[in-house]
């Protein structure tokens, strides 16, 4: 697909169904990164609480380096910050 927009759990509730893993949020971006068109966008609705365990998976996960990776760093310091 070209787009990808998604709402996964945000683990603010305390039940079960409300939560992923570590575990679980790469699984999820490995299986997006086979999915994706390369070309393609994905949009991931995150709480900012765990920001740091998804940009580290998606990165992983999605092989981001060198320009595409500080370009991506800059896209979500903008939407964080406004």
């Amino acid at each position: 697909p070209q787009l990808i927009l998604t709402d996964p759990p945000y683990g603010v509730l305390d039940a079960d169904h409300d939560r992923m893993t570590l575990k679980e949020i790469r699984s999820f971006c490995r299986a997006m990164s086979k999915i994706i068109h390369p070309s393609g966008t994905m949009l991931v609705f995150i709480p900012h609480h765990r920001l740091a365990e998804w940009t580290h998976a998606l990165e992983e996960e999605f092989k981001i380096k060198g320009e595409r990776k500080r370009r991506a760093q800059w896209n979500l310091r903008q939407v964080y910050e406004t």
